[in-house]
């Protein structure tokens, strides 16, 4: 069975100190998050999506972001990131 995540507006340290016990339950299974509703992610973000990717590989368990909103893709844009890296499948057409 395959977990959803929906992630919040803004993923800025404040809002991944919130996250972190929901996406630590969540651990070793397989994880879907919603990046639909995203209007601002920064670096410190960005790199929380990345280091959830890749513990959840270590796991050899599946990470995917999809629904990505426009604002957060600019926002990966700016950072010097493709949304690959943070987690979204190259087949998603977000």
């Amino acid at each position: 069975m395959t977990a959803a995540l929906t992630l919040p507006d803004r993923l800025d340290i404040s809002s991944c100190q919130a996250l972190l016990p929901r996406l630590l339950e969540l651990r070793a299974q397989d994880l879907e998050a919603d990046g639909s509703s995203v209007k601002h992610i920064g670096a410190i973000g960005a790199q929380f999506l990345i280091s959830a990717k890749n513990s959840w590989e270590k796991d050899a368990s599946r990470f995917a972001v999809h629904g990505l909103s426009e604002a957060m893709i600019d926002s990966l844009r700016e950072l010097g990131l493709t949304p690959e890296q943070v987690g979204v499948a190259t087949e998603d057409p977000s």
